[in-house]
This record gives structure tokens, sequence and C-alpha cells, in this order.
């Protein structure tokens, strides 16, 4: 049994429909990459949040350390003040 034209004709046609065409394929392609380029820029703008919220902890923990050392100083202020008071 041998394939008439009539018969390649409906194999194009059939083939038309599950092949992705060149065409497609380029619409896909460019979809893809600005797609791509949506998720690089929005990890872009995460990272730089990121390193923000870095640069404000560092920030933070001097301002920390330089409060907490004057808390120690005044505690030790007070303590010699109190005993001062109490003895006299």
């Amino acid at each position: 049994m041998a394939l008439t034209n009539k018969d390649i004709e409906k194999l194009v046609e059939k083939f038309k429909s599950v092949f992705t065409t060149k065409e497609e394929f380029q619409f896909l392609k460019s979809e893809f990459k600005e797609l791509k380029n949506d998720v690089l820029n929005s990890h872009d703008e995460i990272m730089k949040k990121l390193n923000d919220m870095s640069t404000d902890k560092i920030v933070m923990m001097g301002q920390y350390r330089r409060h907490d050392t004057t808390i120690e100083d005044h505690e030790i202020r007070i303590k010699k003040i109190e005993e001062k008071v109490l003895v006299a």
C-alpha cells in the first residue's frame, strides 16, 4: 500500500501542528530571554536589599558595642558614687 499525495498532505498538516516552526521557536526564545532578564533583575534588587540590610546590621552592631561600653562605664561610676554616699 503506497501513500497517495492526499495522504502525504494530511500527514504534512498533522506534523505542522505537532512540530514547532522556526518562527515559533524564535518567539519562545525571545520570551524566555525576557523572563530570564526579569528574574535576574529581581535577583539584583533582592541582593541589593540584602546588602543594605547587612550594612545596617554592621552599623547597628558598632553602635551597640559603643552603647554597651558607655553603659558599663556608667555602672562603674554609679557604684563608686553609691559607695561614697552610703559610707558618708
